[in-house]
């Protein structure tokens, strides 16, 4: 392990720095301890720095990695601060991006900088997502657009559902922790404009897309090349990211490493030459720092494009001007530059994803390219694209399963096809943004581009048809502790080639298939409902061994949002297909029975009042589940009856015999198997 150390010298910063911000999550310590604490680490390693030798190495060592740990927490915890969040007045505020239309409102995300109330006015700063009603005034909101508005904005919370994705905690990373509704009247625009360095990287983005959206490549076209090219997704449609997804292409539409590598190796390719001149590597850093982050401003300065011009600019800068520097090393200096700027960084799925990928191209891509000796250059070029393409999403794959639950059986085939039509297209994408006041040229480039997107697409959509196109892959926190440690012991015995790594990869093997063997068992002996927090549509989760069944007011599309949580419960509990009912339904079989809006199910009875149904007059059974507020707890004949309230109701409301999902999140009972 020294040795290593020595040879990766930052290695051993970034890591106590990453666990330090782990840690920090799970074991609040008082901030100013923290500081003392650094401060004395501090001078005890100014001490033996000044007295060194060889026998107070290891102390050095272990002090140092002691303090970078503190550094971790001190950072987390000051960056994670919550600022003082005003609940009334008159605020003003900047709008940060473009507007976004969605089905009943229009989205945009605000920074208040003042807030007024009675006779005084308070300076602050504060990020904050906005729905507007929807209106062509607030439709035509732009980056810099100063507004005051008048309301009560509200925290942002979870549904509280299973396995729900952690929105509360994903905007909070980003330091958004309230959303406000405002109706037309509720807000004016000021007239003023104020300028960011973000939002005028929306606007020079905006005044791009707009290039690209009179070209006439087809709406469908437009937004793939939009989102390939200027990292603008919020035009793709539902089935559009599907196709990627399922092809295993999703990460060319999401601008980061790839395409900022591909800006990059472009540029070197041009200008390379810089570089075998006495003080032309200079230039040449000079040049590409330049090149890096213009593509990141005009790219809207998301966090996947800062970190990946980040990390490009560092290995820059370090492989010019030293050679022969570690290319370990100058990802751990990225990381750890990456994580000094924002420590949340560290939960972001990108961030984890992309040194991931990397670490895997650059460690396992060369040994699988000697696994077969090419001799033909464009074999040769195919060849390494594939290895390329599979080191990259081994070493991501423990993150893919756990995030995604799903696994695209065909990444290799697709990329193939992507990665240099990706290359292609970066290429299309920036000439018709450079020559667009040429207009045959541009004609041409339009013609060109249209096609090869179309082809692309046509392409995806018959991967993802493919039998077995997607493999669902739905594992648990160890589970995923135990891939990311069985993968990192078999890289070690790849590097190393010492058998007891090779164990321990065995090891963590057997341990990851047995705890998910648990947890098969586990769903198994269990019978199990769940009333999802969907106040529109009440739904019921029936799960009795691997058999499941959805029970709700209306049928669920694909596209519902509650559909994608039932698929993710469905994929993490390894159960079998879904059967999906409705309360007007009747079927029956040996788990269930349901009729006239009753639900029977494994001894377990369910009555449902909703706007379809009269009320129940004296109610036997085990739950009513109800979308009214008509009926509350001393109206139930049986004690042993518990009402589900999908209504909001004030938050002291309690009794054991009432459970409001609005506010509590969704019921769930699990009960032990009578089979």
């Amino acid at each position: 392990m020294e040795k290593l150390f020595q040879k990766i010298p930052f290695l051993r910063i970034t890591i106590a720095f990453v666990f330090g911000i782990y840690l920090s999550g799970i074991y609040p310590v008082n901030l100013v301890l923290l500081q003392a604490l650094a401060a004395l680490l501090f001078i005890l390693l100014f001490f033996l720095n000044q007295h060194y030798n060889y026998q107070r190495e290891i102390s050095f060592g272990v002090l140092l990695t002691l303090l970078f740990l503190i550094f971790g927490f001190i950072f987390s915890i000051r960056y994670n601060t919550t600022p003082i969040l005003h609940d009334e007045g008159k605020m003003l505020a900047t709008i940060l991006e473009t507007s976004e239309e969605k089905p009943n409102s229009i989205k945009n995300l605000i920074r208040i900088n003042n807030v007024s109330l009675n006779d005084s006015s308070v300076n602050t700063n504060e990020k904050m997502l906005v729905y507007f009603e929807k209106s062509d005034v607030a439709a035509a909101l732009g980056p810099g657009n100063v507004i005051l508005f008048e309301a009560s904005p509200q925290l942002i919370q979870n549904n509280g559902n299973p396995y729900e994705f952690d929105y509360q905690g994903y905007m909070s990373q980003k330091k958004i922790y309230r959303q406000v509704y405002l109706k037309s009247e509720a807000w004016r625009q000021t007239g003023e404009t104020k300028f960011s360095l973000i939002t005028l990287s929306e606007k020079a983005r905006e005044k791009l897309l707009t290039i690209y959206r009179n070209q006439r490549l087809g709406e469908n076209e437009t937004e793939i090349l939009s989102a390939l090219t200027l990292g603008y997704k919020r035009g793709l449609d539902p089935e559009t990211k599907q196709v990627f997804s399922s092809s295993g292409a999703m990460h060319i539409l999401a601008v980061s490493g790839l395409h900022v590598g591909i800006i990059y190796a472009v540029f070197s390719w041009f200008f390379g030459f810089l570089r075998k001149r006495k003080y032309g590597k200079y230039l040449f850093i000079l040049l590409s720092l330049f090149v890096l982050w213009t593509y990141a401003f005009i790219t809207g300065l998301s966090p996947s494009v800062l970190r990946a011009a980040t990390m490009f600019s560092l290995l820059c800068v370090a492989t010019n001007i030293n050679r022969n520097a570690s290319i370990y090393n100058s990802l751990a200096i990225a990381a750890f530059v990456l994580l000094l700027i924002n420590p949340n960084n560290l939960y972001e799925v990108g961030f984890q994803l992309s040194f991931a990928a990397v670490f895997g191209i650059v460690f396992l891509q060369p040994r699988l390219s000697t696994l077969w000796a090419v001799k033909n250059r464009l074999l040769k070029y195919f060849w390494t694209l594939l290895t390329v393409s599979i080191a990259a999403q081994i070493a991501t794959f423990p993150f893919t399963a756990y995030y995604f639950n799903q696994f695209p059986s065909y990444f290799w085939l697709s990329n193939l096809v992507v990665i240099p039509a990706a290359f292609v297209l970066i290429v299309l994408g920036m000439s018709l943004l450079l020559f667009s006041q040429v207009p045959f040229l541009t004609t041409a480039l339009a013609f060109v581009t249209k096609w090869c997107i179309h082809g692309i697409y046509l392409f995806l959509q018959t991967i993802e048809n493919f039998p077995g196109s997607v493999v669902e892959s739905g594992i648990n926190q160890p589970q995923l502790i135990l891939l990311i440690l069985s993968i990192a012991s078999a890289f070690a015995f790849l590097a190393h080639r010492r058998f007891f790594t090779l164990k321990f990869a065995l090891f963590f093997i057997a341990l990851f298939f047995s705890v998910g063997l648990f947890q098969r068992i586990e769903v198994y002996k269990n019978e199990e409902m769940i009333v999802y927090n969907n106040t529109s549509n009440p739904v019921v989760h029936l799960i009795s061994g691997y058999n499941n069944y959805i029970v709700s007011e209306s049928p669920i599309n694909k596209t519902d949002f509650i559909s994608q949580q039932i698929k993710t419960i469905r994929v993490k509990k390894h159960l079998t297909k879904t059967v999906f009912l409705t309360f007007n339904d009747e079927f029956e079989n040996r788990d269930l029975l349901l009729k006239n809006g009753n639900i029977c199910f494994r001894g377990k009875t369910i009555m449902v009042d909703s706007n379809e149904f009269k009320t129940m007059n004296n109610p036997n059974c085990d739950y009513i589940i109800s979308k009214r507020s008509k009926i509350i707890p001393n109206q139930l004949i049986s004690n042993n009856t518990l009402f589900i309230s999908l209504s909001n109701y004030p938050k002291d409301e309690t009794s054991e015999n009432f459970f409001p999902v609005k506010n509590l999140g969704s019921y769930t009972n699990k009960w032990k198997c009578q089979k």
